[in-house]
């Protein structure tokens, strides 16, 4: 009874009794591989991803489905990628990544559109 009683103890508590049968060292660190992605790369990916986000949360706010939170939530994720991209593209052109036409790209595609709106507003007589 003793042992059945200590087997259904263990079994419901998932105790159990084994060790290993080879050396183990206390202060055993297991590196885990990182993947670095350049600024550049960044740059680009939020620099084309900016403009879809920002057309599919207006297309959710103007659709009166009920989704307005939705709506904005697209809309902030549309702003953060272009002030993402700007940054992170003036990180690489600053630490010289290559290859930098990735970086020009992002950069180009938020700082353009910056650009182009400034220049629509003027008033040419």
């Amino acid at each position: 009874m003793k042992k059945l009683l200590l087997i259904l103890l263990f079994g419901t508590l998932e105790i159990t009794s084994t060790f290993a049968s080879f050396p183990v060292t206390e202060n055993t660190t297991i590196e885990s591989p990182t993947i670095e992605i350049p600024f550049g790369d960044w740059s680009l990916i939020l620099g084309v991803a900016y403009l879809p986000l920002f057309i599919l949360g207006a297309l959710v706010v103007a659709g009166n489905t009920g989704q307005e939170i939705a709506g904005v939530a697209f809309m902030i994720a549309g702003l953060s990628s272009f002030i993402g991209s700007i940054v992170t593209g003036f990180i690489s052109m600053t630490r010289k990544e290559k290859p930098k036409w990735k970086a020009i790209i992002g950069l180009g595609l938020t700082l353009g559109v910056l650009i182009l709106s400034f220049v629509s507003t003027l008033r040419i007589d």
